[in-house]
């Protein structure tokens, strides 16, 4: 069993909910996939390989997942919120094309020790930090102007 598919049973458990066969494919589906996705790309995705499924039920499992600290939320600037893997991953942040809505994810230990730093500073327990560039791609920046 995945340690994600174990936090979120004690999540669960925790909260007085069951882990449902939806809870468990929609888990499943989410960790195999790398990709940034929003709730209604996860839903048609779904929806081909279980057809019973529902759209609620998605959303709300992705919120279940983003509250058990396994998804987490990021907005990319066109609107839409796409939930990622967060447990057992990395913390790192994103360049954003503001053309093509190419994604580059990178660790810094610069901006690590600086959030830290700020934090400790000003006596600051943070939860959740977000730090996205957005801008040009290299293949973006050729049509410029």
């Amino acid at each position: 069993m995945p340690k994600e598919k174990s936090v979120l049973i004690g999540f669960l458990k925790k909260n007085k909910m069951k882990m449902t066969s939806q809870r468990d494919k929609i888990l499943d589906f989410f960790l195999k996939w790398e990709k940034h996705l929003s709730p209604d790309e996860m839903y048609y995705e779904l929806k081909k390989l279980y057809p019973r499924i529902g759209r609620a039920t998605v959303y709300r499992t992705l919120k279940l997942l983003t509250k058990a600290n396994i998804a987490s939320q990021v907005e990319l600037g066109d609107g839409a919120s796409r939930f990622e893997h967060k447990y057992n991953h990395p913390h790192h942040y994103h360049l954003i094309c503001s053309r093509c809505g190419k994604l580059i994810e990178f660790v810094s230990d610069k901006i690590d020790a600086l959030k830290k730093n700020i934090s400790k500073k000003h006596s600051f327990l943070p939860n959740n930090v977000r730090f996205e560039i957005f801008g040009l791609c290299k293949k973006c920046q050729k049509y410029r102007n």
